[in-house]
């Protein structure tokens, strides 16, 4: 059954590729031009010797910046907008870092990515670096199409650990385990209206702060989410507060190894293996949930890796036999890593903080937090709530303009009524 799947996948990414293929050469014979073209490099990470860079060539979708009164339809027509994304395959572009110069090619779904190593002489400081894109075959698309600028992560030489974290389900409220809970979370909703987890922000701040207060740790967002929500995602941390790092999703459809949602292990894998490969002198704390495979495939990062994983923060969002199945795991990895099944954020806090990952006040910072989330309203109620004390506002004025404006003909009255009886 799995080879015939493996074939069936095989089967559609080529057709896949070959209906995109024959889509941009028809464009091209019969003159249709592409829409405004927009480049959208991804958050990625780098070295002081290597500089890695990905992105996407589309079709500019408009603006998608979430509103305060974005109703249903909004959402669901932002979120069909992001999906019927039209990719421009073929568009040469170059990459531009201080006098270092690498080139790549966006592939049939406007997908590109490319890594270039850097002379000894050139070191790029610790922190987030631009790396300049620009198309160089615009031409061929009858337009011209604006450069862009890559955010690449060099972590710095104070780090002492680095942090990889799951997103649905970890960081966002998602029900990633039913599927129509999630699609209703996802397509009807926005970065200002979706919610985190009580108490996440303040916790990766402390894990990026570290037991120093600055050690600056890297923190690694590997999800099994769509490229294209990409500047969802981005928005919905940048609100939250959520310290930056990479993004590293995946792309919706048929592979050359399987079809929508079948990749989830095979793409994690291949991204947390990529960075412990790139951080070799790095120890790590992973992150993830109970409701799909994420303990399954850090136990296998852990056979991978041994000795470079510090411990796993699984949140618990799944119901009892599945908690027995990954206490199982646990405790199949307890004399290599603590694994632990945590109920909420602050418990996470306690421990980090009892080993020495975080500053003992982290845990303080993590509770307030806790108490600040579960009560505090979304974005979208907090302006509506504004806006409703706006209205009782004007409301209130009127009302004492009207009570004036009723004083004064009052007053007018009196005066003409005692003229009248003086006269």
């Amino acid at each position: 059954m799995s080879k015939l799947k493996t074939l069936l996948a095989q089967l559609g990414y080529r057709a896949d590729n070959r209906v995109d293929a024959l889509r941009a050469r028809l464009r091209k014979r019969l003159g249709y031009s592409y829409a405004p073209l927009l480049i959208t490099p991804y958050r990625t990470y780098g070295t002081a010797d290597e500089i890695f860079v990905a992105g996407r060539v589309m079709e500019n979708r408009g603006e998608l910046e979430p509103q305060d009164d974005d109703t249903l339809w909004d959402n669901l027509e932002a979120m069909y907008r992001r999906f019927a994304s039209r990719e421009a395959p073929g568009v040469r572009l170059a990459a531009h870092y201080a006098t270092v110069r690498a080139q790549t090619v966006s592939d049939a779904e406007g997908y590109y990515q490319t890594k270039f190593r850097l002379p000894a002489a050139l070191t790029p400081p610790a922190g987030w670096i631009k790396v300049r894109m620009e198309a160089e075959n615009a031409a061929d698309y009858a337009q011209t199409i604006a450069p862009a600028e890559a955010d690449v992560l060099i972590p710095p030489a104070t780090a002492q650990y680095g942090v990889i974290s799951d997103i649905d389900d970890t960081v966002v409220v998602t029900h990633a385990p039913h599927l129509l809970k999630m699609a209703r979370m996802v397509f009807l909703n926005n970065a200002r209206t979706r919610m985190p987890f009580p108490g996440v922000a303040s916790f990766y701040q402390a894990l990026q702060r570290g037991a120093g207060g600055q050690d600056q740790n890297p923190i690694f967002f590997v999800s099994s989410s769509a490229w294209n929500l990409y500047d969802l995602l981005v928005d919905f941390m940048e609100l939250n507060q959520i310290p930056a790092g990479p993004l590293l999703l995946t792309d919706y459809g048929a592979n050359q190894s399987g079809f929508l949602f079948s990749g989830h292990a095979t793409h994690k894998l291949e991204q947390i293996t990529r960075i412990l490969t790139t951080y070799p002198q790095l120890p790590f704390i992973l992150i993830g949930d109970s409701g799909q495979r994420d303990p399954e495939i850090y136990q296998q990062v852990v056979r991978a890796f041994p000795e470079r994983i510090l411990t796993i923060y699984i949140r618990d969002v799944s119901q009892a036999k599945r908690d027995a199945a990954v206490r199982l795991i646990g405790g199949a990895l307890q004399a290599d890593v603590p694994m632990l099944l945590i109920a909420d954020t602050l418990a996470a806090a306690h421990h980090a903080a009892a080993q020495g990952y975080v500053q003992p006040e982290a845990k303080a910072g993590v509770h307030v937090n806790v108490i600040e989330d579960e009560h505090a309203p979304t974005v979208a109620e907090a302006a509506a709530e504004a806006a409703t004390g706006a209205v009782k506002d004007t409301v209130k004025d009127a009302k004492n303009t009207v009570k004036n404006v009723k004083d004064s003909v009052e007053d007018a009255a009196s005066g003409a009524a005692n003229e009248h009886e003086q006269t």
